[in-house]
This record gives C-alpha cells, sequence and structure tokens, in this order.
C-alpha cells in the first residue's frame, strides 16, 4: 500500500475550492449513510437518478456520480488523493478554473466508462481526482511527494512525483489490462489520467499557462534539444566552431562574452541551491549577483519561492529586491498584483518606506483575486494615505 501524505511545494494563495470539494464529498457521504439508514426507500429512488449508467444516461449524473461514493475507503482514498495534489493544481490553475477542470475531469472520466460499459453504474470522485493527478505529473512533475508506505516494510519515504504517479497509472493499466475485480472502474481512471495530461500539456504548449523551469514540458524541450546535440556531434559536426569537421577556410571565432557568461554561471547555481532547498544560501547568492549585475530576474517559480522565503525569513531587504525585480521583467504576470501586494506590505510595514508603498496600492484591491488580499490592500493604502478607490 502506498499512501501520499504530502509535497514539498508551497502554495502562493488559499485554496478554499480544494477544501470546499472535500466537504461537499463528506457532507454527500454523510447523507447517502442517513437516508440508507433511516430512509432506505427514499436513497432506492435517488440512485439512478445521482448514479452515472450508459444505458440509463441522464446528462446531470456525470456530475453528480462524481460526490456519491460506495463506503468510507472508497471516499476516504479519493479525498486523500485530493487533499494531496488538489492544493498545488487550484493555486496554479487558480479557483474557477480548476473547479471547472476537476468537474470536467470527472465527467470525461465517467463518459468513457458510460460507453464502454454501459450497463455497469459508476460512483465516485476517482475520474475527477486521477485528471487532478495527470494534469500533476505534468505542471509539477518533480515535486517531491511523502507516501507512507505499507509493502514488507513501515514507514514514509519521499519520492518524485512523476515515479508515484507514474506507478499509479501503471498499476491500473496493470489491472485493466488483467480484466479488473468487477469493482472498481479502472478505465475511468485511465481516462482521468489522460484527460488530466492532456489539457495540462495543451495548456503548457500553446502558452495558455506561462511554463516554468521543471514542469514536463520544458523538460521535454530541454531533453530534445540535447538529444540532437549529440545528434550532430556524433555526426562528426563542430557544434563550437559552427561547421562540419574537416571543413576548409578561415573558421569565424565568436569571442565569449565573460560577462553573460558569469551571469549564467551565478543564475544556476541560485537555480539548483533553490531546487536543491538551500534557500538560505540562494539568498546569499543572490545578494552577491546584485552586486555584480543589478537585480536580474530567475526562472518564474525559483524567483518567486526566494523571495516568499526571504520574507518568511525576515530577510526583507532581500524580499523587496527580489519581488522589485520579478515586477520589472514580469510586469505582466498572474502573480504579478500578487506581488505588487507583497512589495508594498514589505515597504510600509517592514522597511518604513510609506512613500514607496503608495504608488503600488493605487488601484491594487481590484486587481486581487482573493478577498482578504484586497483587504490587506485597502488597510495598506489606509496605513500609508492612499485613499481607497
Amino acid at each position: 500500500m502506498f499512501l501520499p501524505l504530502g509535497t514539498d511545494r508551497p502554495l502562493k494563495r488559499p485554496t478554499r475550492v480544494t477544501h470546499a470539494l472535500i466537504g461537499l464529498n463528506v457532507a454527500v457521504f454523510l447523507g447517502q449513510a442517513l437516508l440508507t439508514r433511516f430512509a432506505p426507500d427514499l436513497a432506492a429512488r435517488l440512485d439512478p437518478e445521482l448514479v452515472l449508467r450508459g444505458a440509463d444516461f441522464k446528462v446531470w449524473t456525470l456530475v453528480t456520480y462524481q460526490f456519491v461514493h460506495a463506503g468510507f475507503w472508497h471516499i476516504a482514498g479519493n479525498m486523500l488523493f485530493l487533499y494531496v495534489f488538489g492544493p498545488n493544481l487550484e493555486d496554479r490553475l487558480g479557483r474557477w478554473w480548476f473547479l471547472l477542470f476537476y468537474l470536467a475531469g470527472g465527467a470525461a472520466a465517467g463518459g468513457v466508462h458510460a460507453v464502454w460499459s454501459p450497463a455497469v453504474g459508476i460512483v465516485g470522485a476517482s475520474g475527477a481526482v486521477s485528471a487532478v493527478t495527470g494534469a500533476f505529473l505534468v505542471f509539477f512533475p518533480r515535486t517531491i511527494v511523502r507516501v507512507f508506505i505499507l509493502f514488507f516494510v513501515i514507514g514514509v519515504i519521499h519520492i518524485p512525483a512523476m515515479w508515484f504517479i507514474g506507478f499509479q497509472i501503471f498499476l491500473n493499466v496493470f489491472y485493466q489490462g488483467m480484466g479488473g475485480d468487477g469493482r472498481v472502474a479502472y478505465l475511468a481512471h485511465l481516462a482521468g489520467y489522460a484527460y488530466g495530461f492532456a489539457v495540462a500539456y495543451a495548456l503548457l504548449a500553446t502558452g495558455a499557462m506561462p511554463r516554468e523551469v521543471y514542469d514536463l514540458f520544458s523538460m521535454g524541450k530541454q531533453a530534445r534539444r540535447r538529444r540532437q546535440f549529440r545528434e550532430l556531434t556524433s555526426r562528426g559536426h563542430d557544434p563550437w566552431g559552427g561547421r562540419p569537421k574537416g571543413a576548409r577556410g578561415p573558421r569565424i571565432e565568436e569571442k565569449p562574452d565573460p560577462k553573460a557568461e558569469a551571469l549564467a554561471q551565478r543564475r544556476a547555481e541560485i537555480s539548483r541551491a533553490i531546487a536543491e532547498k538551500r534557500l538560505d544560501e540562494g539568498l546569499d547568492r543572490y545578494g552577491r549577483l546584485v552586486e555584480e549585475f543589478a537585480a536580474p530576474a530567475l526562472p518564474r517559480d525559483a524567483h518567486l519561492t526566494l523571495a516568499n522565503h526571504a520574507f518568511s525569513v525576515g530577510r526583507h531587504e532581500d524580499a523587496a529586491r527580489l519581488y522589485e525585480a520579478f515586477l520589472a521583467a514580469r510586469p505582466k504576470d498572474a502573480e504579478a498584483p500578487h506581488v505588487r501586494l507583497m512589495l508594498a506590505l514589505v515597504r510600509a510595514r517592514y522597511l518604513d518606506k510609506p512613500d514607496e508603498a503608495r504608488p503600488l496600492l493605487s488601484g491594487l484591491d481590484r486587481a486581487l483575486r482573493d478577498p482578504e488580499h484586497s483587504a490587506l490592500a485597502r488597510a495598506l493604502a489606509a496605513e500609508v494615505g492612499e485613499a481607497p478607490p
């Protein structure tokens, strides 16, 4: 048995939709139990209105079946996976897009099952949760997952998400290939994984979602470049001279830019420290980088991780510098309003620079999606003397 317990990826905003979905599933499950116990006739009449069956298809059951479960362990397993993987995906997509993705993923998974096995009814959030984990595999393949293991040994291990989710997909493929046991809709799980993976990859491939250094699309792109490089060199091409080996004529040498090389090396060292969770070292290295090269931007997620860590450990000058560099490089990023808020907060309350915080707060409450963040923006505006709009 392998059960996920959590991930090491920090969240940037509250994930209320995930918690609301868990609460709704639990509430429906308790309602089922009460109806079955005290009003079995009513429970029996509701069953065909809630359960998804291809042979007796009702369009609304594509959604309602996702909130009906067959027993305690059924809902417990689904909600555990949703609790672990849902918040990160909601954080990445935003609340309402995540909710739409979740329900559509469950509908797609249930629809495949209804077509494939029309005589067999299906219940549970497994299809939607599989869609969530399939998308998680694309967006956060190298995120570390804490896993409770009960297989010859008992304990907690830490493994990359791609291995854990990949193993779950393998198990479903294996059991589906073996014909299953008649009680678990393995095909619906696989359809959910496929839906989540395909939608997430398409969002990255088309640029609809900003790419990050460690998402599956970027990792695949880098792998293709390395393969092309190896193929060129294996055919005798000289990548440094820019011509095939043995070519005649004078070679035009391009002089390397020492400053550009040094900047790339320093940024790579900082990114490596962040990836290995040596965040204080990353902050120190960034400080030295700023002394040499002003305040250059880092890869998007690495930059935000370092800035938020600086704020959390009280290194407010470093946090302000990182937030400023992020806004200078990515003024239209989806996180830009939240970064403006954090920079205004640091300047107003920790660095005693209300004049520098004031322009950041102008109209900011309208740009923030989270009501708590909007309220904080208005409170800061009042503190620094900016009248709320």
